[in-house]
């Protein structure tokens, strides 16, 4: 039987100055008209006499100074104010360009595109990314930008991305713990377990009193098969945050992997169970408990219930699978099978398993419509063909059987390894097939014979 704990034994989760351009505005030309009608100019009566002490230049002079003042709004001469710059562009949302900075300095716009990037997190962790990355363009001393946009490709299991982006935020800001334990947590994903203990050991030393701290910390140990140690960690993280979950249901799995001891572990899923009911994870791992001490019944009970948390998580459905394949439970296994695929067509592996289960059962009619649906469902995608040609030949209809299979053989041009496997399923057809079809076969040979190599040019 498969490790029970593989993928689902133990998941760490979180959850989480430009200057301006040399361009007038309209109130800058007015002030330089200003200043060059103060300036002397040629002519006859052209300059006014200087203002005397205690006269305001916006009022009229008396009698013996009188004449006319140049107002700082309409100008002396008509051609004495510049002619006024052309406007600014306006600033489209997630589209910074440099050109903008005419509007607003870099920090306001570093800022802004932070901004974006929070606003789409939900909705679009895509552009959020993106987002996060324009403002870490435009100011890379931002702080938590690199910081989020970590967090999101963790989200989504691109953990060697997520590294360097955490590393960029602990480089420019030393001081941010969360980034030290996500860049911790992320080396130990993706396998640099020596560096995620350093790290995370020195972060727990720094920061004891963090329960999270030392929950990356049993993460880490747990990796790399130091499972004391994180069950010790994950004790002295228990001590410091009783009230939260996570560090129960990854106790629990360092406990059940250690073999002999599925009571305890049992005791901090159940605990974990009372403090999340709606984490799918905890039930799964109680699924696996119950199936390992061989009661079918429970543990199906709580894939089940790790559906309802999370209808989408192809583990449930696995787990049910497997119990209902075990306790000769076929055809409920056959419906939990089109529930995987409903969720997810792309699933190639189930579908071939929930065709083959069809077959065993007796209903060739829902084998085929399983393998058209994968049609329907990958367009463009070859291993549907495959699979629908390999259906076909098993229900004893060659000559489709072999159009299926030269259609996913086209459509595995960039993958030689693939094609060559569906040219070998084609050579079992073609020796299997009735001397009525040996003509067919001959022809689409020939058809698809690969030609000789070129002789080589000859020699001058």
């Amino acid at each position: 039987m498969q490790n029970p704990w593989r993928g689902a034994a133990m998941g760490y989760s979180r959850r989480p100055m430009f200057a301006l351009p040399r361009r007038c505005s309209r109130r800058a030309g007015l002030a330089a008209a200003a200043l060059a009608l103060a300036l002397p100019v040629s002519g006859p009566d052209a300059a006014p006499r200087p203002v005397q002490p205690g006269i305001d230049p916006g009022r009229s002079a008396p009698a013996e100074t009188s004449r006319a003042m140049p107002s700082l709004l309409i100008p002396a001469r008509r051609d004495s104010l510049p002619p006024e710059s052309a406007p600014a562009p306006f600033i489209t949302p997630g589209h910074f360009e440099s050109s903008d900075s005419a509007l607003v300095s870099s920090v306001a716009a570093a800022r802004a595109q932070y901004r974006i990037g929070l606003s789409l997190e939900r909705s679009s962790p895509g552009a959020a990314v993106v987002a996060y990355r324009n403002a870490l363009r435009i100011d890379p001393e931002i702080r938590d930008a690199a910081y989020r946009a970590g967090l999101l490709m963790a989200g989504v299991g691109s953990y060697a991305d997520a590294a360097k982006m955490f590393a960029a935020e602990v480089k420019q800001h030393p001081d941010h713990d969360d980034a030290e334990r996500e860049l911790g947590v992320a080396l130990t994903r993706t396998g640099h377990h020596p560096e995620a203990i350093k790290r995370l050991e020195s972060l727990s030393r720094r920061q004891p009193r963090v329960d999270k701290n030392w929950q990356a910390l049993g993460f880490a140990y747990a990796s790399a098969g130091r499972s004391k140690d994180a069950e010790a960690a994950l004790r002295r993280s228990i001590e410091l945050a009783p009230e939260r979950s996570e560090e129960h249901r990854d106790l629990g799995a360092v406990i059940a992997a250690a073999g002999g001891r599925d009571r305890e572990a049992r005791t901090e899923y159940r605990r974990a169970a009372a403090l999340a009911p709606d984490d799918p994870s905890v039930w799964i791992n109680l699924g696996n408990l119950e199936r390992r001490a061989g009661r079918p019944d429970s543990a199906l009970a709580d894939y089940r219930r790790a559906e309802a948390c999370d209808s989408s998580l192809a583990m449930a459905l696995a787990g049910q699978i497997e119990v209902l394949h075990e306790s000769g439970r076929l055809a409920e296994a056959a419906e939990v099978y089109r529930r995987r695929l409903h969720r997810q067509p792309a699933d190639h592996a189930a579908r071939l398993e929930a065709i083959r289960l069809e077959g065993e059962l007796g209903r060739p009619d829902r084998a085929l419509e399983l393998a058209r649906e994968g049609i329907r469902d990958a367009v463009g995608e070859g291993t549907s063909w495959e699979i629908y040609g390999m259906t076909l030949a098993g229900q004893g209809r060659p000559r489709e059987a072999l159009d299926q299979l030269r259609r996913a053989e086209s459509m595995y041009r960039d993958r030689p390894a693939d094609a060559e496997r569906v040219r070998a399923l084609i050579t079992r057809l073609r020796a299997g097939a009735p001397d009525s079809l040996r003509a067919v076969f001959a022809a689409d040979s020939v058809a698809h014979a690969t030609p000789p190599p070129a002789a080589p040019a000859p020699r001058k």
